[in-house]
């Protein structure tokens, strides 16, 4: 019973899960490569970040469940419940899925290329630079903090506290 535990960067490589319940569950980070989830109930988990390729989730929930950011590369979804999932920015290159009710899922910007997608990502963090920005609250000079943000036009940004 691993509900609603904090696992990140966990490494499953090769596992098999079945039964396991991971409703509410933290996985960021996490490595599950060629791993099989069998009758897992994951529920609203969070799994972003995640590498899951060749992973199976065969009669599976994972209504609401996020996965953005994540590798699904070669991933089979059999019989799975999907419904209103965040696969949003995630590599969905040659998945699989039969008899899954993916209804409502968001799969904003995700990519089909493996390629391409680790590519776009390496590039959008050489395009981040490290920013200088002095914070002022009613006139009064309060510190100077470093944020990262993308390089090109900032004039007129504006930070909220």
């Amino acid at each position: 019973h691993l509900s609603g535990k904090n696992m990140l960067n966990v490494i499953l490589d090769d596992a098999e899960i079945i039964g396991c319940d991971l409703e509410n569950a933290e996985m960021c980070f996490s490595a599950c490569n060629n791993t099989r989830f069998e009758t897992c109930i994951m529920k609203k988990i969070t799994a972003e970040e995640c590498d899951f390729k060749n992973a199976t989730f065969d009669n599976c929930n994972l209504e609401r469940a996020g996965f953005m950011h994540s590798d699904f590369t070669n991933a089979k979804f059999l019989s799975t419940k999907m419904c209103y999932a965040e696969l949003s920015n995630s590599c969905l290159e040659n998945m699989q899925s039969k008899n899954t009710d993916l209804s409502q899922t968001n799969m904003n910007n995700v990519s089909y290329d493996e390629d391409e997608w680790l590519y776009d990502d390496e590039n959008l963090e050489m395009e981040m630079g490290e920013v200088s920005v002095t914070v002022q609250y009613n006139e009064e000079k309060l510190s100077t903090i470093k944020i990262c943000m993308e390089q090109g036009e900032s004039e007129g940004a504006v930070m909220q506290m």
